[in-house]
């Protein structure tokens, strides 16, 4: 498991192939910044590397922990963005167009984006 905060500067998913992988982007704190709160060449590089991920704008349940678990446990490198609805869309656009067609699970507020 990884853990990348807003503004931490340059990071890698390390490359171990044998163990499950979890990655989150903490972009949840007292305010969000977006995708351009972290790191680009990073967090794009991370996006392609990964097989599913979770957009978390709402209240961040232990099922889709869980989903997003079984999905690295299954072979898969999985990112977890941790956001608040603002800036949810700008998160699922970068996935979309970065992994095209890969699995997103999608958490929002009630009256939220979804």
């Amino acid at each position: 498991m990884l853990f990348i905060g807003q503004h931490a500067g340059p990071f890698r998913i390390p490359r171990d192939d044998k163990r499950p992988g979890v990655t989150i982007l903490g972009d949840d704190f007292d305010q969000s910044l977006g995708p351009d709160g972290f790191h680009h060449a990073s967090v794009r590089r991370a996006i392609r590397e990964c097989s599913g991920f979770a957009v978390l704008g709402g209240e961040a349940t232990a099922d889709i922990y869980a989903a997003v678990t079984a999905g690295a446990v299954a072979g898969g490198r999985m990112l977890i963005v941790e956001t608040r609805p603002f800036h949810e869309i700008p998160w699922l656009e970068l996935i979309q167009k970065l992994a095209p067609g890969r699995p997103i699970i999608w958490a929002t507020v009630k009256g939220g984006h979804a």
